[in-house]
């Protein structure tokens, strides 16, 4: 028969402090900096996976909400200043183009990267080969 070995779950203030200075790289004070040290050897079970997940849920849900604010209020100010549909629609269409160039750009890149690795390496394995037809043995 199977143990199951059980612990109880960190306390979800606890969990969050060791959170906010993780993501926000900010220690409060000592007393925090010493409880982030001892949680950071803790082990979690799915309680703190679960505290853990909804923290960082209600950070994106935050950080959404607000870009949607934003985006609503520029919308508002874009058709003051009269911006017409058929704007937007050029705009869209300019903005795919750019999206397609940068991917082109960074595919390019990618591939001069492999390209500049693969010399390297080739470079390495040829020295590695020399040094091995060079090499002297020890004679005994």
């Amino acid at each position: 028969m199977k143990k199951h070995f059980t612990q109880e779950p960190i306390k979800t203030e606890h969990l969050y402090d060791f959170l906010d200075c993780v993501i926000n790289k900010k220690i409060k004070d000592r007393a925090t900096a010493a409880r982030v040290k001892r949680l950071s050897k803790y082990t979690t079970n799915l309680t703190d996976v679960a505290v853990v997940v909804e923290a960082f849920m209600q950070q994106q849900q935050a950080t959404t909400a607000k870009l949607i604010d934003e985006l609503q209020i520029a919308k508002a100010v874009m058709a003051k200043l009269g911006a017409t549909p058929e704007m937007f629609q050029e705009a869209q269409v300019e903005y795919n183009e750019q999206i397609e160039e940068f991917k082109k750009q960074l595919e390019d890149a990618k591939a001069q990267l492999a390209k500049e690795q693969e010399e390297e390496n080739s470079k390495v394995k040829d020295i590695a080969e020399e040094i091995a037809k060079n090499e002297v043995t020890e004679e005994k």
